[in-house]
């Protein structure tokens, strides 16, 4: 044990510095331990390697070769800008076809009901239809390849340039940021928060080896965060690449821009 004061080496059990005679105060190593945990909680890095079994190596059959598969839901559509497009085409899209059909009629008597009703069809019913239509046939959701290390976000989407396919192996890191954002006074935890991008978020960023970001990916929902975090370091330890530094950042940002980079 050293003086806090001094410096100089002390023995165990004294309550004066023999060399300054200051005062040995004693030290709590719960409090110590508490304090390292605190100052690391909000940055972790995840080891990739596992832990190594008797015979003092890895065996990929250990790790699962089932595909892995985790769908999307509730995110704004300005995190993902494909999705962007084809939202913001579906629902105005019917509108500039109301607009000529209306400009191309050159009848001589105007039916003003049949026009209310055409302005209710175009301006409103189609675009909500055509809305939920597009969504539902391009799903979001992240699938791994485990076997060929392949993820492809929107895997299940029918429109190709709304799929991101990233080879894991020209990963090199990995963040994962978490997000609360108050862009809407109404309750947290509700389907309307993730539309007007409200609520809690997880950002995964994907980089190459000069850092910069090939793939970014957003989720709603911890859980699913945690599961594609544990599905990272099973096709990572079953490609071989233990240096890839995973780092789950838990401190919240409420930077709006940030996460919809």
């Amino acid at each position: 044990m050293f003086c806090a004061n001094c410096g100089k080496e002390i023995k165990e059990g004294m309550n004066f510095c023999s060399s300054c005679g200051g005062k040995i105060e004693p030290i709590n190593n719960e409090e110590v331990i508490n304090d390292n945990i605190n100052n690391t909680e909000n940055n972790v890095n995840i080891d990739i390697k596992e832990e190594q079994k008797e015979n003092d190596t890895i065996n990929n059959s250990v790790y699962s070769t089932s595909d892995f598969y985790i769908s999307i839901k509730g995110i704004k559509s300005r995190f993902d800008h494909g999705y962007n497009s084809m939202q913001f085409f579906s629902i105005f899209l019917p509108i500039p076809i109301w607009i000529i059909l209306q400009l191309k009629d050159n009848s001589y008597y105007y039916d003003y009901k049949s026009s209310l009703y055409s302005a209710i069809l175009f301006l409103l019913i189609l675009p909500i239809t055509t809305f939920i239509i597009a969504n539902k046939i391009n799903p979001r959701g992240v699938f791994i390849d485990m076997q060929n290390g392949v993820l492809i976000k929107n895997k299940k989407s029918k429109f190709g340039f709304l799929r991101d396919e990233l080879y894991l192996k020209e990963v090199f890191a990995v963040r994962v940021k978490s997000f609360n954002i108050d862009a809407i006074p109404f309750p947290k935890g509700k389907w309307y928060n993730a539309l007007f991008g409200s609520g809690e978020f997880y950002k995964f960023t994907f980089f190459d080896k000069v850092g910069s970001p090939l793939l970014n990916i957003h989720l709603t929902n911890k859980s699913d965060r945690d599961k594609l975090i544990e599905a990272l370091k099973m096709i990572f330890n079953t490609l071989g690449k233990y240096d890839i530094q995973i780092e789950v950042n838990n401190s919240v940002s409420r930077d709006f821009d940030e996460l919809a980079m």
